[in-house]
C-alpha cells in the first residue's frame, strides 16, 4: 500500500515538516531494506512455498485414481512440473506480498522518522518562542525600571531646585534686611552729625554773644 502526498500530509497536522535533500537521503538509507535482506526475504518464502507444495504432493501422491491411467513416471513428472510451476507461483506471491509489506513499512519507518523531525522542529519553535518572550520580557522591565529610575532624577532635581529657592529666599531676605539695618545706621550717624553741628552752631552763638557782652562791660 503506498501512503500519498495528501494523506501523508494529514497524518502529520498543520505543522507540516520542511526536509532537506540530505535529512531525505538519510531518512531513505535507514529505511529501505538493502539487497541482502530482501533476498533472504525471497529466499525464505521459497522455502516456505517449496514446503507447502511438498506436502501438498505427497498427499496427491497417495490419493489413488485421480490420474486416471497415467503410469507412476508420469504422474510424478505431471506432479513435479506442477509442483514446480506452483512453487514458483507462490513464491512470486509471496515475494510480491513480502515486498508490498517492505514498502508499507519503509513508509511506516518514513512517516515515524518525519514525525520525529516534526516534534523537535516544534520544541525549538516553542523555545525560540519562549526565548523571544523571555527577552522581551526584560526589554519591557528593563525599560519600566529606566522610567522610575528617570522620575526619580526628575524628582530629586526639583527637590534641589525647591531647597536652592528656599536658601535663596533665606539669603534674600537676609540681603534685605542687612540693606535696611544700613540705612538705619546711615540715617541715624545723619541725625548724630546734624545734632552735633546744630551743637556746634549754638556753643559758637552763645561764645560770641559772651564776648560781645564782655566788651560792653
Amino acid at each position: 500500500a503506498v501512503i500519498s502526498k495528501d494523506k501523508l500530509k494529514g497524518l502529520l497536522g498543520k505543522e507540516s515538516v520542511v526536509l532537506k535533500t540530505s535529512e531525505l537521503h538519510a531518512l531513505k538509507a535507514k529505511t529501505v531494506l538493502n539487497p541482502t535482506s530482501y533476498k533472504a526475504v525471497s529466499k525464505e518464502a521459497r522455502h516456505k512455498a517449496l514446503a507447502e507444495r511438498s506436502a501438498m504432493r505427497k498427499k496427491k501422491m497417495a490419493s489413488k485414481g485421480k490420474l486416471g491411467r497415467v503410469s507412476s513416471v508420469e504422474k510424478a513428472e505431471v506432479i513435479d512440473n506442477a509442483d514446480q510451476k506452483g512453487v514458483l507461483q507462490k513464491a512470486q506471491g509471496l515475494k510480491d506480498e513480502q515486498h508490498d509489506d517492505v514498502k508499507h513499512m519503509n513508509q511506516i519507518i518514513l512517516y515515524a522518522e518525519c514525525a520525529t523531525i516534526r516534534d523537535r522542529q516544534l520544541q525549538e519553535r516553542e523555545k525560540i518562542k519562549r526565548q523571544q518572550i523571555e527577552e522581551e520580557k526584560n526589554v519591557v522591565e528593563q525599560m519600566e525600571q529606566e522610567r522610575l529610575k528617570s522620575i526619580q532624577r526628575q524628582e530629586e532635581r526639583e527637590r534641589i531646585r525647591m531647597i536652592k529657592k528656599q536658601n535663596d529666599a533665606v539669603v534674600l531676605r537676609r540681603q534685605i534686611a542687612d540693606i535696611q539695618k544700613e540705612r538705619m545706621r546711615q540715617r541715624e550717624l545723619a541725625e548724630q552729625e546734624a545734632e552735633q553741628m546744630l551743637q556746634r552752631i549754638k556753643d559758637n552763638e552763645r561764645r560770641l554773644e559772651e564776648e560781645a557782652q564782655a566788651k560792653i562791660e
